[in-house]
């Protein structure tokens, strides 16, 4: 090693050491050597604050995310018990609804003291109702038998006529409705109980709920606004289920009868609870007089319930 470099390595040691000796009596208080520092500690004090700046940066960014989340899993909870909420309130709602409709059954059962109630819901309904049917959670295993009964009329809680039952399997029902085109029923006026005639589905006749009566005497007291009731003839429906209420009279033709258009008195649209009447025990109108003939209208192969011989009477397809 040569006289130069040797020198260079021990002037670099003392160099060092002699930093290390500032740097140290630097720490003592009150001590000359602690100015020394003050040119470095000037030149790192920028360098100083950019670290202090990024670390609180840091910090801060970290402590902002946990409380995002936080703030997040409280309004998810706070979502949820929400939702709960909502769901409860509208369970009760249907509740009430389905309490309301038990306490007119009652009612039900005081105005036909001789028939059984069972209650339906309904499971599926159609697209179009006028030329399908619904379908009812009640079947054979709830004591539905077209063998030992002709038909099973369906009411509302307020005794209003919604249509017929037709057909039904193990756990369910098929519904047609009192709107459909192959529906029929012997009917009343509230003003001359004595004299019937006949209620029609329309079917596509019309795209609206709207019944046809038909077959109407001249002479019989009708008019707009008035009730109209099922007769009780023909052992399917009951006498006094409320069918609808009278809009409009046609004019009489050549045989002296006239149509006339009937709204319905109940549909199906929102309804919780059906009520479907057993024939248990229940005494049939009995009339001496032949019914007149429903109109002559041809509804194809629809399946038509005809209320004159208490029997339904499904066509070939």
């Amino acid at each position: 090693m040569s006289k130069h470099q040797k020198n260079r390595i021990l002037a670099v040691v003392l160099v060092g050491l002699a930093v290390a000796s500032i740097m140290l009596f630097s720490i003592l208080p009150d001590q000359p050597s602690s100015n020394l520092t003050s040119p470095l500690s000037v030149a790192l004090r920028p360098f100083e604050r950019v670290f202090g700046g990024m670390t609180s940066f840091f910090q801060n960014h970290f402590a902002t995310t946990r409380r995002n989340s936080e703030l997040q899993s409280e309004n998810d909870r706070l979502r949820s018990e929400n939702l709960d909420l909502r769901l409860q309130i509208k369970d009760n709602e249907q509740a009430a609804r389905a309490y309301e409709d038990l306490k007119q059954a009652f009612s039900l059962k005081d105005r036909f003291p001789h028939r059984q109630f069972l209650a339906a819901n309904i499971l599926q309904a159609p697209l179009d109702p006028h030329y399908s049917y619904f379908r009812l959670d009640v079947g054979r295993t709830d004591g539905i038998d077209f063998q030992a009964s002709k038909a099973y009329a369906v009411v509302d809680e307020n005794a209003s006529l919604l249509g017929a039952l037709v057909s039904s399997d193990a756990l369910s029902s098929k519904l047609m409705p009192i709107f459909h085109e192959g529906f029929s029923c012997s009917v009343i006026g509230e003003r001359d109980p004595a004299h019937s005639f006949m209620l029609t589905g329309q079917g596509y006749f019309t795209d609206k709920h709207i019944l046809k009566a038909e077959n109407i005497p001249e002479d019989l007291d009708l008019v707009p606004g008035d009730k109209i009731y099922s007769s009780g003839r023909g052992g399917i429906f009951p006498e006094r289920l409320l069918c609808g209420t009278v809009i409009g009279l046609g004019p009489v033709n050549s045989m002296g009868q006239r149509t006339a258009e009937v709204e319905p008195a109940s549909g199906l649209e929102g309804k919780e609870v059906l009520f479907v009447l057993l024939p248990q025990n229940f005494p049939l109108v009995e009339t001496e007089e032949e019914e007149p003939a429903a109109s002559g209208l041809d509804f194809g192969e629809t399946p038509q319930v005809n209320a004159l011989e208490g029997k339904y009477e499904p066509q070939a397809h």
